[in-house]
């Protein structure tokens, strides 16, 4: 069957592309990538992997200038539709568990040989959330797995925001075979 990915995660990367129609994006996305693009992603169907790996590259070497920055910061901007569509994540005053559920959720948005191949730990503290996790093994140890990475980051540190951290920090290391995440707050 292979991994699949929901279109929800794929929408703002979509957006992306589409509102640069102008840019050099056949460097890095296929006729069939663009044919999806320029066609109806559905936030509920399922879409190839492959597909959300080029994406994600692509946006980040177009429009994102290949700024690791910039990752950080789209993650924020997704932070905030994930707070509007999937509420139960939010839990106000307690970054700790909301930082816990969205990656949790995040799960959902990944078939379940996905789900099986990219491992995270959560470490809930008082005032800081340390995320350990490992890439699927098609991506591991490639660019675009440190840009996933840097997305999940900006989710994590903005949501820790939204629900009244105040002084949110946020810190990315590689670590054994992935990444450790660190968001702390006051």
């Amino acid at each position: 069957m292979g991994l699949k990915v929901k279109g929800t995660v794929l929408i703002d990367l979509v957006k992306q592309v589409r509102s640069a129609k102008d840019r050099n994006w056949e460097k890095y996305l296929t006729a069939e990538d663009m044919e999806l693009i320029n066609g109806e992603i559905m936030t509920s169907s399922w879409y190839p992997d492959d597909f959300f790996y080029r994406l994600s590259l692509a946006v980040f070497k177009v429009t994102g200038e290949s700024n690791l920055d910039n990752s950080f910061a789209y993650g924020q901007l997704t932070a905030h539709n994930m707070a509007d569509v999937y509420k139960n994540v939010i839990v106000q005053n307690d970054p700790a568990t909301t930082i816990e559920r969205f990656v949790s959720r995040r799960k959902s948005f990944f078939s379940t040989d996905y789900q099986d191949s990219e491992r995270n730990q959560v470490i809930k503290d008082d005032k800081k959330v340390t995320i350990y996790t490992i890439s699927d093994k098609k991506i591991r140890g490639t660019e675009v797995s440190e840009v996933i990475m840097y997305s999940v980051m900006g989710v994590a540190h903005e949501l820790a925001t939204i629900v009244g951290g105040h002084n949110v920090q946020s810190h990315l290391v590689k670590h054994n075979e992935g990444f450790k995440i660190t968001i702390s707050w006051l």
